[in-house]
């Protein structure tokens, strides 16, 4: 197993991953390449701005099996959403049965976030935004399904912690789905805590770090 940073290069890979963990989403609903821009964004961010995000990837041989992208960025989906507003109107045209597959209940909140995205403008920092100043926000962790249950997110998850006690983070917060079970018992298991937060359709996670010591 190899751990080494994400990199532009990795980006093929991680769209594959993407795709065959999540392929009941909006997101793959538009198609490979909607997905490949999203990950190329979000990348993006990363590299610019090394000394507030972390991005890792794991490796069995040549084949990418996992990353996790965490970090303080400057921008959000939401503003992923509006910076390719163009491109995306552009693939329900082209895709016009996705939009019929959108129109589904399940999607309602996406659609929510989605519409209120391309038609807004930022919002400032609100007082949870602010609470959270010196967190690290641990946006993505996704290992492929052919390679779950073999320690590979432990492992990534150890090593962006490593990365935020290196870049002076006090903490580092996170969310993922209510029914997401086993990426919650992971969380528990590497004594991250449950925030209870009103209304919550997301499971909200917490941990506190100890500050880094240079060996």
């Amino acid at each position: 197993m190899l751990i080494r940073s994400l990199e532009l290069k990795d980006i093929s890979g991680v769209t594959s991953i993407h795709l065959a963990t999540f392929p009941d989403t909006m997101l793959v609903k538009f198609g490979a390449e909607t997905v490949r821009r999203y990950y190329q964004w979000w990348l993006g961010r990363l590299l610019g701005e090394p000394h507030k995000t972390a991005g890792l990837s794991a490796f069995i041989g040549l084949e990418l099996v996992g990353f996790c992208i965490a970090g303080k960025f400057r921008g959000h989906t939401t503003d992923f959403l509006r910076e390719n507003r163009g491109f995306l109107i552009r693939r329900i045209l082209m895709n016009p049965w996705a939009l019929v597959n959108l129109l589904r209940p399940k999607f309602r909140q996406q659609r929510v976030t989605g519409a209120r995205s391309l038609r807004s403008h930022p919002k400032r920092p609100s007082t949870l935004t602010r609470a959270k100043e010196n967190s690290l926000h641990v946006q993505f962790l996704v290992v492929h399904p052919e390679h779950r249950k073999r320690g590979i997110g432990r492992l990534l998850m150890n090593e962006i912690e490593a990365a935020a006690r290196q870049r002076g983070f006090s903490r580092m917060h996170l969310s993922t789905s209510l029914d997401n079970h086993q990426a919650i018992s992971l969380y528990e298991s590497l004594n991250w805590e449950k925030v209870p937060e009103l209304g919550e359709t997301k499971r909200n996670m917490v941990k506190h770090l100890t500050p880094f010591s240079p060996s």
